[in-house]
């Protein structure tokens, strides 16, 4: 780890979220002003880590996308450029989604 990166105090939040366009598929304009809102929201009001992870320690720039029934997170470290793949099973998510459009 670099002296710079040792040096400033961890940034635990998140700058970036992106959906990926292939497997997130944009379905209409109210949706898609949703969404919007929705990472506004997160972005502006923020704390995230990763558990672990001393050589990244933010701020993250957060990647989602959907496989297999899978939600698929791609993590990175915007001072460090470290990465973390996380994936998680959409299955016990539904019925809390139920209302929602994915």
């Amino acid at each position: 780890m670099s002296t710079q990166a040792a040096s400033r105090p961890p940034d635990f939040r998140l700058v970036d979220v992106t959906l990926d366009s292939n497997s997130i598929v944009t379905r209409s304009v109210e949706i898609e002003i949703e969404r919007h809102k929705a990472i506004s929201d997160i972005l502006a009001d923020s704390r995230f880590g990763l558990v672990g992870a001393e050589k990244a320690q933010g701020p993250y720039r957060l990647h989602l996308s959907l496989a297999a029934d899978r939600l698929h997170m791609q993590v990175n470290c915007a001072a460090t450029n470290e990465t973390a793949r996380i994936e998680l099973s959409m299955a016990p998510l539904r019925r809390h989604l139920s209302d929602y459009v994915i």
